[in-house]
């Protein structure tokens, strides 16, 4: 988090601190395991993904984005974030 700080420095950027900060904490969830890398529909044998799941999105490339300084805005971040759990949700519906 630091780095992101100071790469970005300022209080208005703080957002980016906060949010590598969340992403971490969740990653270190048992239950996050699924979501730490893109699906391998070849891996995984579920060949009907990417028909499925037309924008993949992961906390693995959510934090490579952050990182690489994608996100203009803290909204940007909360959008894949969201998109992340709803990918999951259409694929594996309750």
């Amino acid at each position: 988090a630091a780095n992101v700080l100071a790469r970005y420095g300022g209080a208005e950027e703080r957002w980016r601190v906060e949010a590598a900060a969340v992403l971490r904490e969740v990653g270190l969830q048992p239950e996050a395991g699924p979501f730490l890398a893109p699906v391998d529909p070849v891996a995984l044998r579920i060949p009907d993904y990417p028909s499925v799941v037309k924008t993949p999105m992961d906390l693995g490339t959510i934090r490579r984005k952050l990182q690489g300084g994608e996100y203009g805005r803290k909204e940007e971040i909360r959008a894949d974030l969201e998109l992340t759990m709803t990918n999951a949700m259409r694929y594996n519906p309750p």
